[in-house]
């Protein structure tokens, strides 16, 4: 069965025009006989002629030659006048040569006489088919020729024969016609001159690499364009033409040009600034710093760039765990508002900074952009001033009284951290209810921030008055435990493995062990058992890094979203929670090809770290710290 679409391209409407309604059923039966395909719509006079071309498109008109109000030709140049590319056929009985030669040279597209011998119709059918093919096929051409936007012109003895509308305009011309006959040459600017000649010669010879090349051509008004040029010669008549695409640069050079000046700017004003900024892949990978963040840190840009954030030595090791819930959530979309955090100086002395995040697109990818400012200064003011006021409070009989023993949260100076996050959180709700009480109609877009602001207040209250307890671990192979895992998966065979660094590790095994099998076993599941992995296992002294490059595939984004929707029945959600649990976390990202790169990460902390001893407060303000 022939498609819809198909048999309405075949359809071909034909107005049949003649003053004899006796030839109107037999040319209808024979033409439906040998082609059904062919609608014949039949009228006797002009008028009825000029109703059906308003009503409906009409594909070929038929008309007889002889007829009263006027002949055929005089109706064709008729029609012609508002319908110039319908194709007409004159078919009569009472014809001759003279008749012949006046209707082509009249524009009519081809002459039949009647017969009596009906054979006579399959000529007329195969007349029909070829002049509206034919008709068609120009069509075509023309709307694809003059739709295009870069100039067309066909060029024969070095002068324009033919060109499109975009060309003419390309050389500041209003009409075609006005460049039709002129050396095409001419529009080259003189320098360039030379450089156009050596290249027409060399397509002609059939040399010319790159066959795309640049020059400036001279408009009407003296202007001078930048054009992309391409040359091909093809057969023409007798000889041979060139045929020559022409593409505008101007728009494209200002495009680049304002782009260049662009990046100039913001690589200047990213050198320039006091503040540290940093980029960072959604894979955890440093891709950029500013001069301001060397300064800060002490650090130098190729200990820096290209390592994953949770591997600099800028970071404490105790804080990778919360780094990389944070980072987590980033990845999933959610951005935290601004934040403080200790760092750690390449002196080994410690610092507070706050950071503002952001999203960037470079490259085509987008990015986490850090914008970093030490504050140390600052912090270690606001500690004096409460080391003072808690003295003063101390000192007053009404605050020993009123104080039970023990139960000072700031005792532990490790809560100061804490404290101060939660701190931060209530301003940010009491600044957006102090807007809403200023701009009530700004609800909707409030309450977002109001809500994230309020979970994280009560995420710090909780850190605050619930000490963080160590996970429990175990010292474990992790060279045999990854390579148990590969052995005993639907991999086995198809994965590659390369482990780097010490072999054993402080961790919860079975944790490990079964976020590796779920994402082991969420490849094989989702490739059908076909799928191929390289496995890198890197060992530091911070983390451990599993990264699996699952090869031959790419995931969608519900895919990708579907690795932190947190249904239990899918083995990635699984890997994901099982990290998230010992302190790790799972980042998932589409490699530069047909690839996906799954990196679990695992902070190696000694649990004897996560409590403080009272010398804390040293670590922050410059010596070094004692851990119990």
């Amino acid at each position: 069965m022939v498609p819809t679409e198909l048999s309405q391209l075949n359809r071909v409407r034909v107005l049949h025009v003649d003053d004899d309604p006796n030839q109107f059923e037999f040319l209808r039966y024979f033409i439906h006989q040998l082609d059904p395909d062919l609608e014949v719509v039949c009228v006797q006079t002009p008028q009825e002629v000029f109703r059906e071309l308003e009503k409906e498109d009409v594909d070929c008109i038929v008309t007889d030659f002889q007829m009263p109000q006027m002949n055929g030709i005089e109706l064709a140049q008729k029609i012609k006048q508002r319908y110039d590319n319908i194709p007409i056929i004159i078919y009569t009985g009472q014809g001759s040569e003279e008749v012949a030669e006046a209707a082509f040279a009249a524009g009519i597209d081809d002459y039949i006489r009647k017969e009596l011998d009906t054979s006579h119709y399959q000529v007329l059918v195969k007349r029909i088919k070829q002049v509206v093919e034919k008709n068609r096929t120009e069509m075509l051409y023309q709307r694809v020729v003059q739709g295009i936007r870069d100039g067309l012109a066909l060029v024969v003895d070095g002068k324009i024969i033919y060109a499109n509308q975009a060309q003419a305009e390309l050389f500041g011309y209003e009409r075609v016609e006005d460049i039709i006959g002129t050396r095409a040459l001419d529009y080259v600017y003189e320098e360039d001159l030379p450089t156009a000649e050596k290249r027409m010669a060399e397509v002609v010879a059939g040399k010319a690499n790159p066959h795309f090349y640049n020059y400036r051509v001279k408009r009407r008004d003296g202007e001078l364009v930048e054009v992309e040029v391409t040359a091909t010669v093809i057969p023409f008549r007798s000889g041979l033409a060139f045929m020559v695409l022409s593409r505008d640069l101007s728009e494209r050079k200002r495009l680049e040009e304002e782009k260049r000046v662009s990046e100039e700017r913001f690589r200047k004003i990213v050198e320039l600034a006091p503040d540290g900024i940093v980029t960072v892949s959604l894979r955890g990978i440093v891709t950029s710093v500013n001069p301001a963040f060397l300064k800060i840190t002490g650090f130098s840009e190729e200990e820096i760039i290209g390592k994953p954030f949770y591997q600099l030595g800028s970071l404490r090791n105790l804080d990778i765990r919360n780094n990389l819930k944070i980072f987590a959530q980033i990845v999933r979309g959610k951005l935290p508002p601004p934040v403080e955090f200790v760092f750690q100086y390449k002196d080994g002395s410690m610092g507070w900074g706050e950071a503002h995040l952001g999203f960037i697109e470079r490259d085509g990818k987008k990015e986490l952009l850090a914008i970093v400012r030490d504050i140390t200064e600052r912090k270690w003011v606001e500690s004096e001033l409460y080391k003072t006021l808690e003295k003063n409070a101390q000192s007053s009989p009404l605050r020993r009284s009123e104080t039970p023993t023990n139960t000072n949260l700031c005792s532990n100076p490790s809560n100061i951290e804490k404290a101060v996050k939660l701190q931060t959180s209530l301003l940010i709700i009491k600044n957006n209810l102090l807007k809403l009480r200023r701009e009530p109609s700004k609800l909707e877009e409030l309450l977002d921030k109001l809500e994230e602001a309020v979970e994280l207040a009560n995420i710090h209250l909780k850190d605050l008055f619930e000490p963080q307890e160590a996970p429990a671990s175990e010292t474990v192979d992790a060279y045999e435990l990854v390579g148990s895992v590969l052995r005993g998966s639907p991999l086995a065979g198809n994965a590659s493995f390369e482990y780097v660094g010490e072999r054993t590790i402080s961790t919860d095994p079975e944790a490990f062990k079964g976020a590796l099998e779920n994402l082991v076993n969420y490849i094989s599941t989702s490739t059908g058992g076909g799928g191929r992995a390289k496995v890198r296992c890197v060992r530091s002294e911070e983390s451990m890094v599993v990264e699996v490059v699952e090869e031959g595939r790419r995931l969608s984004e519900g895919e990708l979203g579907r690795f932190f929707s947190g249904d239990e029945g899918n083995p990635a959600s699984l890997a994901v929670k099982q990290l998230e649990d010992v302190g790790g976390n799972l980042l998932v990202e589409n490699g530069e090809g047909e690839e996906v790169i799954y990196t679990m990460v695992l902070p190696l902390m000694d649990p004897s770290r996560y409590e403080y001893s009272p010398g804390v407060e040293a670590e922050i303000f410059g010596s070094q710290p004692t851990m119990n």
